[in-house]
């Protein structure tokens, strides 16, 4: 798979992408959210990043 070679403002994920990122990992106490992880049902992990449900490229939104 070939890397974007936009940057991540024109692909949607500028200063407000930003915030609600902190946001979410406030929310989440930095823990991972994966099927896996989430509950602690199996492990739990530290957080490194914040996806969308549904990728914005498929049509998702910013909703939290």
């Amino acid at each position: 798979m070939a890397w974007p070679t936009t940057s991540p403002a024109s692909r949607g994920y500028g200063s407000e992408w930003v915030k609600l990122r902190k946001i979410v990992m406030q929310r989440d106490l930095g823990l991972c959210q994966c099927d896996q992880c989430r509950g602690g049902k199996l492990r739990v992990m530290a957080a490194t990043d914040c996806d969308h449900i549904v990728s914005k490229a498929k049509g998702g939104t910013d909703d939290l």
